[in-house]
């Protein structure tokens, strides 16, 4: 019996594999000016499919000031809902204008963030673009981007290395090629994509070494990822255990019925127990685009009601946070307390969150792990009190969503030594999961509005956005920690009820 690993994207800036494509498709490697030139003349063709991604596939250009960049455009990901609220990061494609920034130790993360996430894996299967794109760059260079495979077989361990596109692709795409790479590169690039030795490469390893190369433990669990390089010390563990089952009496959101889940993983320590929803919310899809619903009296009541039983399922959790403990037996203590409590785990999957008689409540919080240094320590206080501080100007008409974090990156997070991301935002909560207004994070932003009397309001701050191949976990680029801390918030007639509030926030 043999099993085969998901397919895996693989950056490697390293000049030695391509040297040993090279040989093995008998195509010379090309002088550095050769190789920008063949790229500058791939501009047009790249340009173009970002067009269609834009034009076809519900893609949209992303802000950015560098200008090293080609382009730069992202999507709502897959797991994500169409408000673009937090089920998941957005996925988000950029290119160089020039070949030598992929060579560029400087920027290696970056094109590793790129092509080790799930755009071009699982993204290319169902968007011909990004597929092209793929196919182009190996052609570009050959042994810098390849795909991976592995087959656990009784006799060893196999890996399938492919590093060019189908033959197939080769010949529909003749014409493009060859005003790239003139006759006589196309010619070589078509005949090496037809033989298989020159397009595939096997290496066979024993299981033994193989274990320990690829991380593998004695009690079956193992990073899924080996070839991917992390920014910080830690790593994923799998296999992930099976979804909890949630009884049948208990009342569920629309997109609880859809069959899809997500894997998760904790990423960091400090534990950050964080909200994510899985599934297709379908009514949040038809809102869309809707203004912000203000709540009545008879609504708000249901959502004191939910977000009190958000809050002391999350205080349980807190309380069983020690070294030693595993993310897998958290997840167990909260998924079990809040069905206790007849309630939803409104993001199964990722808690803590829950849904109750028709009404979600959103919160998280930070929590150290046994003893932790003062720089910690530092972090997870100045995240509270930019929250903190957010909360004390939220009422009626006071504020546009525009300014509100202006508090928190200007001056208090920059004063204490960290930063905000762009990422994730704070957004509307009730019958909904996630729904307008959507708060972004940062100061000088382009949200529209001011807050009304009986808006539900999930405020929170934020983390780093890099992501792991499985295009989920969140982790700063340089692999620094992050905290997060989140409430849902009612806007009252005269200011601001905290419908998540717990117990004053002390750290020792």
């Amino acid at each position: 019996m043999s099993t085969t690993t998901k397919p895996q994207v693989i950056f490697s800036s390293d000049v030695r594999n391509m040297d040993d494509w090279a040989r093995r498709t008998r195509i010379p490697l090309t002088t550095a000016d050769a190789l920008g030139a063949n790229y500058a003349r791939a501009h047009r063709w790249l340009n173009a499919l970002r067009l269609r991604l834009v034009r076809e596939h519900n893609w949209s250009d992303a802000p950015t000031n560098d200008h090293r960049l080609l382009f730069s455009i992202e999507t709502s990901s897959i797991w994500r809902s169409s408000v673009g609220l937090p089920a998941g990061p957005k996925l988000k494609l950029q290119l160089p204008v020039h070949a030598s920034s992929f060579f560029s130790p400087e920027r290696r993360v970056q094109w590793q963030m790129v092509f080790h996430s799930d755009i071009f894996e699982s993204v290319r299967k169902i968007c011909p673009p990004v597929n092209d794109i793929l196919s182009l760059i190996q052609c570009l260079l050959t042994g810098v981007l390849t795909i991976a495979f592995e087959e656990n077989l009784p006799q060893g361990i196999y890996r399938t290395i492919r590093g060019l596109p189908s033959s197939t692709w080769i010949a529909e795409n003749e014409a493009a090629l060859l005003d790239i790479f003139g006759t006589s590169h196309y010619r070589a690039l078509a005949r090496a994509a037809r033989d298989t030795e020159s397009a595939y490469k096997l290496e066979k390893f024993h299981k033994a070494i193989h274990t320990i190369a690829s991380g593998k433990a004695d009690d079956g669990t193992y990073n899924p990822f080996p070839n991917y390089a992390f920014t910080g010390p830690i790593r994923p563990v799998y296999p992930l255990s099976k979804t909890r089952v949630v009884p049948d009496h208990i009342p569920r959101p629309d997109y609880a019925t859809d069959g899809r889940t997500i894997p998760y993983l904790f990423a960091s320590s400090p534990i950050k127990l964080s909200p994510i929803s899985s599934g297709k919310p379908v009514a949040e899809l038809r809102r869309a685009g809707q203004p912000p619903r203000l709540l009545t009296s008879e609504e708000q009541a249901k959502m004191r009601t939910a977000c009190r039983l958000g809050r002391e399922v999350l205080d349980i959790a807190a309380s069983h946070v020690r070294p030693g403990i595993t993310t897998d037996e958290l997840d167990e203590i909260v998924h079990q307390a809040t069905i206790e409590r007849n309630a939803y785990p409104s993001p199964l999957n990722y808690h803590v969150s829950l849904y109750f008689e028709g009404y979600h409540a959103d919160l998280n919080a930070t929590y150290p792990v046994g003893e932790i240094d003062e720089e910690s320590k530092k972090l997870i206080r100045t995240t509270r009190s930019c929250l903190d501080e957010a909360i004390k100007i939220c009422k009626p008409g006071a504020l546009p969503y525009v300014g509100l974090f202006t508090i928190i990156r200007e001056p208090l997070a920059r004063a204490n030594g960290c930063a905000t991301v762009r990422t994730y935002t704070g957004h509307g909560i009730n019958d909904l999961f996630h729904c307008s207004p959507n708060v972004p994070h940062y100061a000088k932003n382009k949200a529209v509005g001011t807050m009304k009397p009986g808006m539900m309001i999930n405020l929170g701050s934020n983390w780093g956005e890099v992501h792991w191949p499985d295009n989920w976990t969140a982790t700063t680029v340089d692999g620094k920690r992050s905290a997060q801390f989140e409430e849902t918030l009612l806007i009252t007639e005269t200011g601001v009820e905290i419908l998540t509030a717990g117990k004053p926030f002390e750290l020792a």
